[in-house]
């Protein structure tokens, strides 16, 4: 009965235009689920009579009846409904069909046929079923008349009656007047249902027009209502109303769906636990001025339901009833991502600003710090080890050099210094900084260092490595500068498979892991995320430019790298630096002091156009055994070498000069001689290639300030590279 029911609330559920095809359709697929199950039913029954007779034929004819039938149920969602209905029509009439041959009249052939016929006018209509009950009479018939002539055996039927051609003529008499009656009057229940179903459409119509025009009058008077309603539930924006009190009367879903809070749960219900303690007075003095009539326009941070700090840009206006304030409505926005981006322009923008400053920067103090490094090194060189001006002069070197360290970390995070990456190995660096640094910490901070020699080989810059490592371990010395504790530095191979990866650029893969460790003050959070900034320091002043970790991450970051950072407070700091593996194999550099080397008499012209510099370097190159032929213009100094071409050894230019630059004097020199080798000095690398410069005749670089050991090692390179033959080179004028 349940089933019944199912059945007739479904079918009261269907739209009324199809509801005729809707309901064949599920009176089909019900007596296809019947037929499923009368058609298992009888298999079992046909294997029960296997047991006790041993009639094989019997489950074979059962299955082979039914299988039709089950195959339409399970692919009844993929074979259209008039193909599903026909195969299952057929093989109720081939059932009924081998029923009445196989049992005779007495089986239930008869009943089946009658089923068809019934079956054929609900899921056909009326001309098919009269098409049914001619092939059912047909059917019994022939088989009456098989029986009675002897073609079908008369020992396989249960009744000696069956073989009479007057007793199927009267079957086939019933089954047409049982069947027609039944049929014409589904039919007719058919057309009368058909008809009452378009009356109750046509009249359906009629009252959704009704229903329409009442509607419109509804809109009419509720225009102004439904205006406001649509702007709110479509509005991007927080919509919330307040009482005099305080209290929530009304939260919009977009303000559920942003801050989490669900109207039915935060209605009568304050607004003052949700804001941060910090923003707490200032939320109350404007709720207060709202009140007495004003608008106004805010910012204000809370914490949602996932415990995250959101900030809220709001306009709020009084409610206003007769003339008096009675609350306040709120619209608001969450511009948390925006104050983030906000904050990422602002240091694109500080660090873009640096990258611009940088090259004007490095040029202008390199050339300042030029002549004091060369006139210091010259000094120390004629001064006694002994004599008290040696220590001030060794002071003036070493703030000196400290000065031209510090040029080269602003160029180094400008992303102008663009040194050459190659394969090393990290040990040598490593050990050499730790044995730089072990003299200038103090008793009360330990060294405990675990360098793997098993660690392979990365692409790097040495110089850079060498910046990496002295600035984290001096951030790590500064902070357990007054408590004292212990400096680890680890470097080790790792693997990071898809899932340990640190961010989404890095790859799975082989990494060199440099960890350095202290056991200092540590950091929360929020200084966490800021230390990587330029110009962002925790050190009193006078002890940190803030540029040393942001260098560090600029240089990482251009080998590839990543770098990490954890830290608790009281608890001490991490960082560990991640280096790509490189699948190569490199001999351990062997370091060593350069010794200045002195020259052999060679020729060189000397172009500069500061004049303190100019000075300095040819009283350094004189002192190194040279001829120095020097100009402060770049168009002088061309003119002397096209009056004497064969003159000179060697050209040594600065880069950034008035009228006639660098780079193009290098070109003007190669066009009087091609094979002239030119070494270019320069405040900060410039922008090109190797070669370009090999085209114009460079031959290296060397970066101001110029200390003499490399000014003197770079020179001689130049030179023996060069293999300058001087003689028979005639003068081009």
């Amino acid at each position: 009965m349940k089933s019944i029911n199912r059945l007739l609330e479904k079918i009261n559920n269907l739209p009324i235009e199809n509801r005729i095809a809707s309901i064949r359709k599920i009176l089909f697929e019900s007596v296809l689920s019947v037929f499923c199950v009368l058609g298992f039913i009888a298999v079992i029954m046909g294997g029960v009579e296997v047991y006790l007779q041993g009639r094989w034929e019997i489950v074979f004819l059962y299955i082979g009846a039914y299988l039709p039938a089950l195959i339409c149920f399970l692919l009844r969602e993929k074979i259209p409904y008039n193909y599903l209905t026909l195969i299952v029509l057929l093989d109720i009439y081939i059932l009924s069909v081998v029923i009445l041959g196989g049992v005779g009249l007495s089986g239930g052939g008869i009943p089946l046929l009658i089923i068809f016929c019934v079956l054929t006018t609900i899921f056909q209509g009326i001309g098919r079923g009269l098409i049914s009950i001619l092939m059912s009479v047909v059917a019994i018939l022939l088989i009456g008349l098989a029986m009675n002539t002897g073609l079908i055996p008369i020992d396989i039927v249960t009744m000696t009656n069956s073989t009479r051609i007057e007793a199927w003529f009267m079957a086939s008499v019933m089954l047409l007047l049982i069947a027609s009656i039944m049929v014409v009057c589904l039919g007719v229940l058919q057309d009368s249902l058909q008809k009452t179903i378009q009356s109750i459409q046509k009249n359906t119509l009629e009252l959704q027009d009704s229903n329409q025009q009442l509607e419109a009058a509804m809109k009419r008077q509720k225009k102004t209502e439904e205006k406001y309603r649509t702007m709110i539930e479509y509005s991007n924006d927080m919509i919330w109303t307040l009482d005099k009190a305080g209290h929530f009367t009304f939260l919009d879903k977009q303000t559920e769906k942003v801050t989490g809070l669900k109207q039915d749960e935060w209605i009568g219900k304050s607004f003052i636990p949700l804001i941060l303690e910090q923003d707490l007075p200032m939320i109350e003095q404007i709720f207060q001025r709202g009140l007495k009539g004003e608008s106004l326009n805010y910012e204000f941070r809370f914490k949602n339901q996932d415990e995250n700090i959101l900030t809220i840009s709001v306009t709020t206006a009084p409610l206003l009833t007769n003339g008096e304030v009675n609350g306040m409505v709120s619209f608001g926005r969450d511009i948390t991502k925006q104050k983030k981006l906000e904050s990422r322009l602002q240091l694109s923008q500080k660090m873009e600003s640096i990258g611009t400053l940088a090259g004007g920067i490095a040029h202008d103090f390199n050339n300042i710090l030029s002549p004091i490094i060369g006139h210091t090194e010259m000094l120390m060189e004629d001064v006694a080890k002994d004599s008290p001006f040696y220590s001030s002069l060794n002071e003036i070197y070493a703030g000196s050099l400290r000065a031209k360290n510090l040029v080269n970390q602003i160029l180094a995070f400008s992303r102008q210094d663009k040194n050459q990456l190659k394969p090393m190995k990290m040990q040598p660096v490593i050990k050499e900084v730790l044995q730089f640094i072990r003299s200038t910490l103090p008793a009360m901070v330990n060294i405990n260092q675990n360098i793997s020699s098993d660690c392979g080989v990365i692409r790097a810059d040495p110089t850079q490595l060498h910046q990496i490592i002295m600035n984290l371990t001096t951030n790590a010395y500064h902070a357990m500068e007054e408590t004292g504790g212990e400096l680890k530095i680890t470097l080790k191979e790792i693997k990071l498979g898809e899932y340990d990866v640190i961010t989404p650029d890095m790859k799975p893969g082989a990494y060199a892991c440099l960890s350095v460790a202290d056991t200092g003050l540590g950091m929360d959070k929020n200084l966490i995320e800021k230390i990587f900034e330029p110009f962002f320091t925790t050190k009193e002043k006078g002890k940190g430019t803030g540029m040393g970790l942001s260098v560090v991450h600029g240089i990482v970051t251009g080998m590839g790298g990543v770098i990490q950072v954890y830290s608790e407070l009281a608890r001490g700091t991490q960082f560990h630096v991640y280096f790509p593996m490189e699948k190569i194999s490199v001999d351990e550099p062997v370091l060593q002091e350069k010794i200045p080397i002195k020259g052999g008499g060679e020729k060189i012209l000397l172009v500069d156009d500061e004049q303190a510099i100019l000075t300095m370097q040819k009283r350094m190159l004189e002192r190194l055994g040279y001829q120095v032929t020097s100009r402060t213009s770049s168009i002088e100094a061309l003119e002397v070498f096209r009056h004497s071409p064969a003159k000179f050894a060697l050209v040594i230019t600065d880069m950034a000069m008035p009228n006639l630059s660098g780079d193009k004097l290098a070109l003007a020199l190669n066009r009087i001689r091609h094979d002239i080798p030119i070494l270019m000095c320069t405040g900060f690398s410039e922008n090109m290639t190797e070669e370009k410069a090999a085209s114009l005749g460079i031959k290296g670089f060397l970066m101001k300030p110029v200390v003499m050991k490399d000014f003197a090692q770079k020179i001689r390179e130049v030179l023996d590279s060069s293999h300058v033959i001087l003689e028979n080179i005639s003068p081009i004028l």
